[in-house]
């Protein structure tokens, strides 16, 4: 099993659950993003779970025709800009998906990116005082946009 970025860099951190007859820990992946899963001879499919970032992903499969199980993440883009279209600094956002997260500070250049398991997530922002939020599928569209009145 293995746990990948949206480059193909390996990624740890990744907390691995996996169904034969019953759900089964396997750990976390390690800094190549791999977890080896020991998985008894007689199963020919099975379910793997991973948990990342509070972000979950599913695969299921047949282990006898694709062994390897790949969890890969998406470079999302959380963007904060002007009603002109100015790019805006300094704003925080945070994510939900079972649990908050922080997501980042936005840049100069108005955005952060951060890579996360794709499914459906509510993002906040929070700018000069005032709170606003998106809820967005970013296996969708990776860029979450959040505009202010100049």
């Amino acid at each position: 099993m293995i746990l990948v970025d949206s480059k193909g860099n390996g990624l740890n951190g990744g907390i691995v659950t996996y169904q034969t007859n019953k759900w089964y820990n396997a750990g976390v992946t390690d800094e190549s993003g791999k977890i080896l899963l020991n998985i008894p001879e007689n199963y020919s499919e099975i379910q793997v779970d991973i948990k990342y970032l509070n972000g979950k992903s599913s695969l299921k499969q047949k282990i006898n025709a694709n062994n390897i199980f790949e969890f890969r993440t998406i470079d999302t883009v959380v963007k904060l800009e002007s009603s002109t279209g100015k790019n805006l600094s300094n704003a925080k956002a945070t994510y939900y998906n079972n649990g908050w997260r922080d997501f980042g500070v936005t840049d100069l250049s108005g955005e952060i990116h951060k890579e996360i398991l794709p499914g459906d997530y509510l993002f906040d922002m929070i700018y000069e005082g005032k709170k606003s939020s998106v809820q967005q599928d970013i296996k969708s569209n990776p860029i979450v946009i959040f505009k202010v009145d100049d």
